[in-house]
């Protein structure tokens, strides 16, 4: 079994690196709808619409122009790649399109300002490995 420490991860809009990521989440879901009947013991559903949303956490920087400052608010993400083994060649990632639908700042006392951006997913994730 294969395993991968975080510090390897990196995310990615389109070939331009978001500076700073402390981490990143991707979240997949499938709606559904209920079909159980009355005086059924276990409830039973159809599957749905699948949609995905990911969350990413940086530090703050101002002059990642590239990066976080293509993830402004109301943004349309072409291409967000999110690699949590690297992006050496052959690595597998997580692509797909989206829109910003949240950016946080948050500023504590001695602490590094830290970003956090949600993206919503427009239409449908892919696997893909890294090519050369």
């Amino acid at each position: 079994m294969s395993t991968h420490i975080g510090n390897e991860g990196q995310v990615k809009i389109g070939t331009d690196l978001i500076a700073n990521v402390t981490s990143f989440q991707i979240t997949i879901s499938a709606a559904t709808a209920d079909k159980s009947a009355l005086g059924d013991a276990w409830d039973s559903h159809h599957v749905g619409s699948k949609s995905w949303t990911a969350q990413i956490d940086c530090w703050w920087d101002d002059e990642d122009e590239d990066g976080q400052g293509a993830l402004a608010i109301g943004a349309a993400v072409a291409l967000l790649n999110l690699y949590a083994a690297g992006s050496g060649v052959g690595e597998k990632y997580i692509t797909g399109a989206g829109t910003v639908t949240q950016v946080s700042r948050q500023s504590s006392r001695n602490q590094t300002v830290t970003a956090s951006f949600q993206v919503q997913g427009n239409g449908a994730l892919a696997e893909q490995a890294v090519s050369a």
